[in-house]
């Protein structure tokens, strides 16, 4: 025990703990490479709005950090350049309501009527909000889906 304690000590801390701290620096190159890119299920969201460019899409998120974050990929995938394109809108709690109410009326004219086709929603849409009239393709972000067949349902 006593010798075992002598090397260590004999050896610099920075040599005891090479191999972690290497790792720790591929683990954080890792990490910074894949900031700010789509995961999977934003790749399978982005992939559907393309297959289906006439219907509209709701996407419910619970938190407001995703929701950003989906409208950020969304928009630079679907409408690069185009930050206030009228195809991707949000609904949330913190909007004005003047602001809601210009997308709840959107909704309702139509798709033919009306350019929206991506509405990201947080909790604030889940009642008294008429999405089902005119949107058909509904998908929660935060429930787990598989990323080859997301989950959708015609509502």
């Amino acid at each position: 025990m006593e010798a075992a304690t002598a090397r260590a000590r004999a050896g610099s801390s920075t040599d005891a703990y090479k191999d972690e701290h290497d790792l720790l620096a591929r683990m954080t190159e890792a990490a910074d490479a894949a900031r700010g890119l789509p995961d999977a299920r934003v790749k399978q969201l982005i992939a559907w709005c393309k297959a289906h460019p006439g219907d509209r899409t709701l996407i419910f998120t619970e938190y407001a950090d995703t929701k950003r974050y989906l409208e950020q990929q969304l928009r630079a995938a679907l409408t690069p350049g185009r930050e206030d394109d009228p195809r991707i809108a949000t609904f949330h709690g913190g909007m004005v309501d003047e602001a809601r109410e210009e997308v709840k009326a959107g909704l309702q004219r139509g798709p033919k009527t009306h350019p929206l086709r991506v509405l990201i929603a947080t909790d604030a849409a889940r009642e008294g909000v008429n999405l089902q009239n005119n949107c058909a393709d509904l998908f929660h972000f935060d429930v787990p889906w598989n990323e080859l067949d997301p989950i959708s349902w015609t509502v």
